[in-house]
């Protein structure tokens, strides 16, 4: 036997004897009405409920309970409410066929299924975009493979790794992550995979290098950026490196870096250009620790504005902070021994 009680708009199916007393109890609250229903032996019933405002619909079933959709026509005989299940095999049905009523293949339905849960979930919930209008008009990311230099110099081919170009209007916070898929370099290869970052805002442009064998992520604010990659001072011939753009901004944790080679033959100085935004000398790494080595920051003129000792069998414990007129170090061997390592800057 099935009744069909409707109390302040909540519509119970339930089965039960005829042979035995049933009790049902709705209760008052019209924003959460449950109707629950029990008998004198203590047997189960099917009993489908619904919260008026909220849209909770549950089945019960014995001792099962299943949450389902009122998605179903009010005129179905069978239910009142849509199982889960249900709803994948009516969605299956009617992506069969297409628009004009003709077969679709595979590929083409799953298509149409996609596209009717996107309906489906924008009209609960429309989609709200942040992203700039113009994100379509970019390469977001890419994992490419880099290669080492063919000619006498330290730098390998630039290869396209991701770009944005987009309005002055669409500036925005654009944040870049770099690094290296497999994790760090083979042991015991020498290789820098350096990211060369190009961004702006209408007429503006800015330029920096920063390593990728650790990773490293940072924001800039841009209408239009350009992320490209190189290796330099590769004994690999060559080495995958990875890298993305996103409208978002990132908290970040560590310290993003560039980091040159100082090696030079016999000479016992060497001077290395400032990198573009750099605003410390964060590490200092000499292949004999027992040679002592002076920094000298210079100015554009030539000017000394800082000088720092690194002694022999010492490491470098702080960053070096560099000043804002400072365009190169001039780093020399104490000793007179040929010179060899690197010298790392804190970029952003």
């Amino acid at each position: 036997m099935s009744d069909d009680p409707r109390e302040g708009g909540l519509l119970v199916r339930f089965d039960h004897d005829p042979d035995q007393d049933v009790d049902v109890e709705v209760a008052p609250d019209p924003v959460d009405l449950v109707v629950q229903i029990e008998d004198d032996l203590g047997g189960a019933f099917d009993v489908e409920r619904e919260s008026l405002e909220h849209g909770v619909h549950v089945l019960e079933s014995g001792g099962a309970t299943e949450i389902v959709d009122p998605r179903v026509p009010r005129d179905n005989p069978g239910s009142l409410f849509e199982s889960e299940f249900d709803g994948v095999l009516e969605k299956e049905s009617a992506a069969q066929v297409d628009s004009t009523g003709h077969p679709v293949d595979d590929l083409d339905q799953q298509i149409q299924i996609r596209e009717a849960e996107h309906r489906e979930s924008n009209s609960q919930s429309p989609h709200v975009c942040v992203n700039p209008v113009s994100w379509d008009q970019s390469l977001l990311g890419s994992t490419v493979t880099l290669r080492r230099a063919t000619v006498s110099t330290n730098s390998g081919p630039i290869a396209r790794l991701a770009f944005w170009q987009g309005e002055s209007r669409d500036a925005c916070p654009v944040t870049v992550t770099v690094g290296v898929p497999n994790g760090l370099v083979v042991p015991g290869a020498s290789v820098l995979p350096i990211a060369r970052i190009e961004w702006g805002v209408h007429g503006g442009k800015f330029v920096a290098e920063v390593d990728m064998f650790s990773g490293a992520e940072f924001t800039v604010v841009a209408s239009s950026i350009y992320v490209s990659g190189f290796l330099e001072n590769a004994s690999l011939d060559s080495l995958d490196v990875t890298a993305s753009i996103g409208f978002r901004t990132t908290q970040r944790t560590a310290p993003v870096l560039r980091t040159k080679s100082i090696t030079s033959g016999s000479t016992t100085t060497i001077t290395v250009t400032r990198p573009p935004f750099a605003s410390a000398i964060y590490g200092f790494d000499r292949e004999t620790v027992a040679n002592q080595y002076t920094l000298t920051l210079l100015d554009g003129d030539g000017n000394v504005t800082a000088r720092r000792v690194i002694a022999a069998n010492a490491y470098l414990t702080t960053p070096i902070p560099i000043p804002g007129n400072c365009t190169q170090v001039q780093i020399t061997n104490n000793t007179g021994s040929d010179l060899g390592g690197s010298i790392t800057f804190w970029v952003f």
